[in-house]
């Protein structure tokens, strides 16, 4: 698979308390790393097909979602009250429910290894398929594996494939207190773009799946028509800045800024100012926690809208312009993967 942003949560301390936290990466133990090698299996003997394309490894799978009439699911609440990410729960395997975020920026499902041990999930063997996810604080070395079923709610997923995480993140007050832990688990585009349409009704609290039937275009309620192009398993859109600068934008609900942009960027469009004397923070994510700053954006055109004094989060170089949940949650977003078209409603 190809290495791409994964899902982002923001973390934001108080000033008195931050410098009173440390925050690590945290590995399997042996243990659990040796539990994991005994599982391994062949991924053909998981119904994985590994294709060699010019000397780079593509699996493919059969993935198979069965409802014949759009399906509502309640969202769980956020998991800290600076989150704005949409979280499902989902029984693997016949599990305990386990939170996932409906996450737009990942190209697959993601478990952590944890996860896959307690729910029995299937590992492919690492030295046949195994791979590095370029998160937007760094990279992981991650195992591959099928989840057997996956029900979300009503809805029922066969064989969904998932990367599989050996990393979690922590952060201590101390050293001691626990005050953060994250896993980053997630259902993917994967699974997700298999869908005739996904709508996240941010303020109702509820996402609503849809494999046949299409998206009826909304009509009084309609603020924005954005149309988007799939590249890589991401959705993009056309998005403008001011006047004169014009970016090809990733959509990840797994994102929680607004806006985010690549710090050369920034300084590409003429707001490194705004940007060195916006508010400090940290963001933590795949491969850790980054330094970032926040500041506002006079305006942003998206799907001939124009809307003004957008939160914008300067972030690392390695990527270009994200549009997150902090935007989205504002709205009534549909994801119409047939038209290919992003709705915003009001």
């Amino acid at each position: 698979m190809r290495n791409c942003p994964i899902a982002l949560i923001a973390l934001i301390l108080a000033a008195g308390c931050q410098s009173l936290q440390t925050g690590r990466q945290v590995s399997l133990s042996a243990g659990e790393e040796a539990r994991l090698r005994r599982l391994v299996l062949d991924p053909g003997e998981l119904g994985i097909e590994l294709l060699d394309e010019g000397g780079n490894k593509t699996a493919r799978w059969k993935e198979m979602i069965y409802p014949a009439e759009p399906v509502t699911i309640p969202l769980l609440p956020p998991d800290s009250k600076h989150s704005t990410q949409p979280r499902i729960g989902a029984r693997l395997n016949g599990g305990a429910a386990v939170p996932l975020v409906v996450d737009t920026g990942a190209p697959v499902t993601l478990i952590h290894a944890s996860v896959a041990l307690r729910n029995n999930v299937g590992i492919a063997d690492p030295d046949k398929l195994r791979s590095y996810f370029q998160g937007l604080a760094g990279d992981e070395k991650t195992y591959f594996g099928l989840i057997r079923q996956m029900a979300v709610g009503d809805l029922l997923f066969r064989n969904v494939f998932t990367a599989i995480r050996t990393q979690s993140y922590e952060r201590r007050i101390l050293g001691v207190w626990h005050s953060l832990h994250w896993e980053g688990n997630l259902i993917g585009m994967s699974s997700l773009f298999r869908f005739a349409y996904l709508m996240l009704d941010y303020h109702g609290g509820k996402a609503t799946f849809s494999s046949r039937e299409w998206y009826l275009e909304p009509q009084s309620s309609l603020l924005a028509r954005v149309p988007f192009e799939m590249k890589s398993a991401q959705v993009i859109v056309d998005l403008r800045v001011d006047a004169t600068n014009h970016f090809k934008a990733m959509v990840d609900t797994g994102n929680d800024a607004p806006l985010m942009m690549s710090s050369n960027l920034v300084w590409k469009t003429g707001y490194q100012s705004l940007a060195q004397t916006g508010k400090p923070g940290k963001y933590v994510g795949l491969g850790g926690e980054m330094e970032t700053r926040t500041f506002i954006l006079p305006r942003v055109d998206l799907g001939g809208v124009t809307f003004t004094n957008v939160e914008t989060v300067s972030g690392p170089e390695s990527f270009g312009v994200v549009l997150g949940s902090g935007f989205l949650k504002n709205y009534k977003t549909t994801f119409d993967f047939r038209r290919k078209i992003l709705w915003l409603e009001k």
